[in-house]
């Protein structure tokens, strides 16, 4: 079919004048005051529904590519991380040292076990043992030791000695990648360990052995002198005196000898006391602060209270004076340093007069405690004073009474003498009879077992190592994939897409005129489409733009917007699809409406319905042509067409000067509605100078193609020109589906259902040659 100019029949709505024309029409043609409330500005950041939406656009290439990072991640910390073994070898160290039948080597006592089993720690860990361990020949060739640079020290570290809860097996463990050469490691250091352990107590018996003997011989020799000794002494004496002494006398003599003896002892001890007293005395006397030692006073002033308080104190004040020279100019230094200085310098002598105080605290009570001292040891003193006077008197008398049997002075004392070698005779026998029992209990239990043996030789334990391996390589596997696919996400969340018609009311401020499902080429409005049954394959279609024409109708019934601009903030939004549609359903409802092209730089309904793009708007805004004679229909009924024309400077020059709102008035008087397809408002200015012109402003906005900062740039700009957007279409390219919250559901308005007895008549437009 051919498109031929036309000239519609005149319309029966009153077109507003060209005062009333500017930043929009209102109520009763009277104009919009003020330019859009203050527009909510854009969310930055991420936010669980942004996420999903943008992981529901990118799922394909986000799981593609998360998977196959995923995968490299795993396979890397597989190869990496290798399995890795543990070697363990437990030795047992026994609290007592065992014993056939006396009781151990060295007897009963052996100490405290901690410091035993601490030793034996610090033993196994010494360098000396480790060095002879890595040194043998088997262990230096083994590829572990030698690609260590320090094998000595490597070990140290790496070998691991514990006592588990404190029990008397010592576990020595050894972690690594090889596990046979963990085995010879440890196997190694354990034995090196155990044949030093042997040597010492090899080393340790012998020398006692050989202590013994050495005192044994001593003492046997010692012995043999006396006894020969008193041999003589006991001939000197019978071959004196004779052998008439009675057994009562030799009792008496030796009673003799023991009174004797003791009271030597009583004197010794009498001497020591006595020594005692004249030191203590001394310091009770002569004793001052300044006698007290300084490592003293400090250990004693550790404890003190008030000593703490100053030396935090003082350290506090040294720090804040350090603060200070590293912040402050060192022009304005002095005041600062001054003040810190004399702060430091009175702590400093309240420091050192409690140091006095200490100091002389410290002299009393050493005074004190002298002087206790030198109590006690006085009653001591005393009390052995009058045991060594009864000691003395019971000793004169049995002097006297060995006297009154008839012995001399002289053969008293010889039989004294011989007495008391005798009897240092006993102590030394039963001495070399402890001695030598000694080495015979040495020499038994030299057979009873080591104080420390191998429980069990290295092995490897490696459950618990291919548990964590396996976590670590899941971890980083997920790790992995996830990366991508966060990088993905945060790269379109970053955009920040129109992700639902919800976004477009809390982001830009706009309320939802309607969405609109996906438009197949089918229901576009032209070509071989019937105008008896447009659209009848998008039903969805069909639906959601007779629900924003009603909402439109209300408008235009109460404030008169009859030239409708669909602009966009940026290209490819759907403005012109939205344009068409509204068009076709004014029409279909029996308006008379015009669909007019004023995009002038990238125009599209010639293309959409395939007419010539010349003449158009840019030849009526030029002057060469009327807009009757550039109107074109006979596609649909009651719907005509303006195309773009051919764009030029002269015709940008006549939009400026407002030569739109001629036009404008000229299509009011014609048709009942006027849709104007406007070019997106951020890039380019036309669309700006134009939505003066219009009666009301209609944002395209395509789901997932537009971004909510330019939704609201472009309302900012338009708000800036005193012109108020209300309404926005959003199409819907996911799905086809109807938005359930359209604005002229909120007026309680029903949906439209347009019916044959409810439209005007049509009529068939004049063709004008």
């Amino acid at each position: 079919m051919s498109f031929t100019s036309v000239m519609p029949p005149h319309s029966k709505l009153t077109a507003p004048s060209s005062a009333d024309r500017g930043a929009g029409h209102g109520e009763h043609g009277a104009p919009i005051e003020g330019p859009s409330p203050n527009l909510p500005p854009p969310l930055i950041g991420l936010n669980l529904s942004g996420c999903l939406h943008a992981l529901r656009r990118h799922w394909l290439a986000a799981m593609t590519l998360g998977l196959f990072c995923g995968m490299v991640s795993g396979a890397t910390t597989w190869l990496v991380r290798a399995p890795r073994y543990t070697a363990v070898s437990l030795v047992r160290i026994a609290e007592k040292e065992p014993s056939l039948v006396f009781g151990g080597r060295r007897g009963s006592g052996n100490g405290d076990f901690g410091v035993y089993k601490r030793t034996q720690q610090q033993l196994l860990l010494s360098l000396p043992i480790l060095k002879d361990a890595l040194q043998k020949p088997e262990i230096a060739q083994l590829p572990l030791v030698r690609s260590q640079r320090a094998p000595v020290t490597w070990l140290t570290g790496a070998l691991m000695v514990r006592f588990p809860d404190g029990a008397e097996v010592m576990r020595v463990s050894l972690e690594g990648k090889n596990p046979q050469d963990l085995i010879d490691i440890v196997n190694s250091v354990v034995d090196t360990y155990m044949d030093h352990v042997r040597r010492i107590e090899c080393e340790e018996q012998e020398q006692r052995l050989a202590d013994l003997d050495r005192i044994y011989a001593e003492k046997q020799a010692e012995a043999r002198e006396r006894r020969t000794a008193l041999i003589n002494m006991t001939r000197h004496l019978e071959s004196t005196v004779g052998g008439n002494r009675s057994p009562k006398h030799d009792a008496t003599l030796r009673q003799l000898v023991e009174l004797k003896r003791e009271l030597y002892r009583h004197e010794f001890e009498i001497k020591r006391k006595q020594s005692e007293l004249a030191a203590h005395t001394a310091t009770v006397n002569t004793f001052t602060a300044a006698d007290v030692a300084d490592v003293e006073l400090d250990t004693y002033a550790q404890s003190d209270a008030e000593v703490i308080r100053l030396r935090r104190q003082l350290e506090d004040i040294r720090l804040r004076e350090a603060r200070t020279r590293a912040v402050v100019r060192p022009s304005s230094l002095a005041p600062f340093a001054e003040r810190h200085s004399r702060a430091a310098a009175m702590t400093e002598e309240l420091l050192q007069e409690r140091f006095a105080e200490l100091r002389e605290q410290l002299a009393r009570s050493r005074r004190a405690t002298a002087l206790d001292k030198v109590r006690e040891l006085r009653t001591q003193i005393g009390i052995l004073a009058g045991l060594k006077q009864q000691l003395e008197e019971d000793l004169n008398k049995q002097r006297s009474q060995i006297q009154d049997g008839g012995e001399s002075p002289g053969d008293l004392k010889m039989a004294i003498d011989v007495e008391m070698n005798r009897a240092e005779l006993d102590q030394l026998d039963q001495l070399l009879s402890r001695i030598a029992g000694d080495r015979e209990k040495l020499k038994i239990e030299s057979e009873a077992a080591s104080r420390v043996i191998v429980v069990q030789p290295a092995q490897v334990l490696s459950g618990g190592d291919r548990q964590t391996r396996w976590f670590v390589i899941m971890l980083m596997a997920t790790l992995g994939a996830s990366l991508p696919i966060g990088c993905i996400v945060v790269w379109d969340v970053r955009k920040q897409l129109v992700n639902s018609p919800a976004d477009v009311l809390s982001r830009s401020g706009l309320t939802v005129l309607g969405v609109m499902p996906t438009v197949s080429s089918s229901a576009v409005g032209y070509g071989a489409v019937p105008a008896e049954q447009p659209m009848a394959d998008e039903p969805d279609l069909i639906q959601c733009v007779d629900n924003m024409i009603v909402a439109l109708l209300h408008d235009a019934d109460r404030e008169g917007k009859r030239v409708i601009l669909v602009c966009s903030a940026a290209e490819d939004e759907g403005k012109t699809t939205v344009a068409i549609q509204l068009a076709l359903g004014f029409a279909r409802t029996g308006h008379r409406t015009a669909l007019v092209d004023f995009d002038l730089r990238h125009p599209a309904l010639n293309k959409q319905f395939g007419l010539a793009a010349e003449p158009g708007v840019a030849e009526v805004l030029r002057g060469e042509s009327e807009a009757i004679d550039t109107m074109q229909g006979g596609v649909v009924e009651n719907l005509w067409l303006l195309t773009s024309g051919r764009h030029d400077s002269r015709a940008q020059s006549a939009l400026a000067q407002g030569e739109a709102n001629a036009l404008f008035d000229h299509l009011r008087a014609m048709f009942d509605f006027v849709v104007v397809l406007g070019g997106p408002i951020v890039p380019a200015a036309d669309t700006r100078l134009l939505s003066h012109s219009a009666d009301a402003v209609i944002f395209s906005i395509q789901r997932y193609q537009s971004r909510v900062p330019n939704v609201s740039a472009a309302c900012r700009i338009l708000a800036a020109l005193g012109v108020r957007v209300r309404d926005a279409v959003v199409t819907d390219t996911a799905a086809s589906v109807i938005f359930p919250t359209t604005r002229h559901q909120a007026c309680g308005l029903p949906p439209f259902q347009p019916s044959a007895d409810s439209r005007p008549p049509r009529t068939t437009p004049e063709i004008a040659t």
